[in-house]
């Protein structure tokens, strides 16, 4: 049960996270399952099989951070979850708003038109429902549990160093994407050797630059062990259970 003094995460919070999981779960599938079919079960179509694999990859990692933070009863356990979805999903509005004239909206398949438009609808309305769900989360009453296993300086140093190549990674790749930057001189050795295509399509680029965002925004949040992982009895070997 969760202590009366501590703020717990809402009902509406989790029902919000467990349905994000299970949307990121779907999309996953499509990408790393369905490589070669993305012109039918996908919102645009995926000239690469590799970048299709790599996106469907990052989607199925989201999805065990969502579904992870919607088991948590404390509020601070769960927190760390919401900016970095609410930023991810705002930024793919963006690249899809940018690249419009990619996506199979006036696709001959029935099934395809519908989950482009689902995609168009998720991406534009779950950023507004997550943040106006944080800042409700923010003014609840209650107050954060003491902390038990903090981080260590080194651990803290990692991850900052990480967040701040993430960031700048996923930033060059948002803002820049047809630019010859070094990344896209190491990409282009790997498209040659492997067909992997990423640096050559804007569209991938871009969303690979918002795929970095999020781990960038969850490594900055916390210092310490628990709530970086999850609660010691929620935490990633919960999956296992």
């Amino acid at each position: 049960m969760t202590p009366l003094n501590y703020r717990p995460t809402m009902r509406l919070t989790r029902i919000m996270l467990f349905v994000a999981g299970g949307l990121v779960l779907a999309v996953g599938f499509s990408l790393f399952v369905l490589t070669n079919q993305t012109e039918r079960y996908f919102a645009w179509t995926v000239g690469s099989l590799l970048t299709a694999a790599f996106l469907g990859g990052s989607y199925w990692s989201a999805s065990v951070l969502e579904f992870l933070s919607a088991r948590e009863r404390l509020w601070v356990d769960s927190r760390p979850s919401i900016p970095a979805v609410a930023i991810f999903t705002f930024l793919t509005l963006i690249v899809t708003l940018l690249h419009i004239d990619k996506f199979h909206f006036d696709a001959p398949l029935p099934i395809t038109r519908a989950g482009t438009w689902v995609w168009l609808f998720v991406y534009a309305f779950v950023p507004v429902i997550l943040t106006i769900l944080f800042i409700l989360q923010a003014r609840a009453p209650g107050a954060d549990p003491p902390r038990r296993f903090p981080l260590a300086s080194w651990t803290q140093t990692t991850l900052a160093v990480l967040a701040v190549l993430f960031f700048f990674t996923g930033l060059g790749l948002l803002v820049a994407p047809a630019a010859g930057t070094l990344l896209a001189l190491a990409a282009d050795s790997v498209d040659r050797s492997s067909g992997w295509r990423l640096v050559r399509r804007p569209l991938c680029r871009h969303r690979a630059g918002g795929v970095g965002k999020r781990p960038a925004v969850r490594a900055c949040r916390h210092d310490q062990f628990d709530r970086f992982f999850g609660s010691a009895d929620r935490g990633p070997s919960a999956l296992w259970k």
